[in-house]
């Protein structure tokens, strides 16, 4: 798994909250630097820092919730293009780019997440978008609203923010791209109907409807984490029956599917890239334990295997030039 530096993860899981995203990343961070000795930089924009300490993410991560730092459109940018404070334990605390030195040390960068950022950038924070329409500010002069309570104002968003938002949430993660380690990103989930064939989906949840079904043209990689109720046989204890129990199963989709337990039609999105050839012969499960060591592995499989089958190909072909 990810031993060639050329190939970079760039990559997003996402599901309801606890299906394991951030577990899912803690895995990959502590592989990197088990085996490479170079560190994470864990850019947090939730309450989820007692998850990382817990499982002990400080040992091969550096931690900052930059949902604490004022001018979020700001903020957001240079964190994609990997600009770390100078305290990250300082809510803004300067920003400075990371040196060449720097990124010699660094595997790996995750991002939670595309929804979180995107409230972010909506929000009341010094410099959200909110926090403009409270101060009288006009974004192309559509409707929002701001009010005030005793000496507080307060503003409200419209459909012209989202439209931003959205923007600069693709922007950033276009800006991730470019960073020299593997990249991981994390999105909640979100319900949305196909305008054009009433379709419903769901998917990542990126500031609104319009890109659930698009984002992951953006990334590498999209994994869907979704818990399934399944019904195990076992035994009673007492009685020595047979009977059956239900238990949470957890899943990592990793191409779309319909909903496991068979209560609605709903598509959930996913997507792993590879050979149309191997996608066919069932060389990646529906679905697989989340793991994503396993998931990355089988990804590597994959690459050598469609490599053996070009060279296969042009054995013996002659060619007049």
């Amino acid at each position: 798994m990810m031993k060639n530096d050329a190939y970079y993860i760039r990559d997003l899981v996402y599901g309801v909250s606890g299906s394991g995203k951030t577990s899912w990343w803690l895995k990959v961070a502590a592989y990197v630097f088990a085996t490479t000795g170079k560190r994470t930089r864990w850019y947090l924009g939730d309450g989820g820092m007692q998850t990382l300490i817990v499982s002990g993410a400080e040992e091969f991560a550096d931690i900052m919730n930059y949902n604490l730092w004022d001018h979020p459109i700001e903020t957001a940018q240079k964190i994609a293009e990997g600009y770390w404070p100078q305290d990250p334990f300082t809510p803004n605390s300067k920003l400075m780019p990371t040196t060449n030195d720097e990124w010699a040390k660094i595997g790996l960068c995750v991002y939670e997440g595309t929804t979180v950022m995107a409230d972010y950038i909506m929000g009341d924070r010094i410099g959200g978008l909110a926090n403009r329409m409270a101060k009288g500010e006009v974004l192309n002069n559509d409707q929002s609203f701001r009010i005030q309570d005793g000496d507080l104002k307060f503003g409200g968003t419209s459909r012209t923010h989202y439209g931003f938002a959205q923007r600069r949430i693709v922007d950033n993660i276009e800006r991730t791209r470019a960073l020299p380690c593997h990249v991981g990103w994390t999105g909640h989930e979100r319900k949305v109907e196909d305008d054009d064939n009433k379709e419903v989906w769901i998917g990542p949840d990126v500031a609104g409807k319009v890109l659930t079904t698009k984002i992951g043209a953006s990334f590498g990689n999209t994994i869907h984490l979704h818990p399934v109720k399944a019904v195990v046989k076992g035994t009673d204890p007492v009685t020595k029956k047979p009977v059956d129990s239900v238990q949470i199963q957890r899943r990592a989709y990793t191409r779309t599917h319909y909903d496991p337990e068979a209560q609605h039609f709903v598509r959930f999105y996913a997507n792993t890239r590879m050979p149309v050839v191997l996608a066919k012969e069932g060389f990646m499960p529906e679905w697989i334990e989340p793991d994503p060591l396993v998931y990355y592995q089988r990804l590597q499989e994959a690459r050598v295997k469609a490599k053996q089958m070009e060279r296969e190909s042009f054995s013996g072909v002659a060619v007049t030039l």
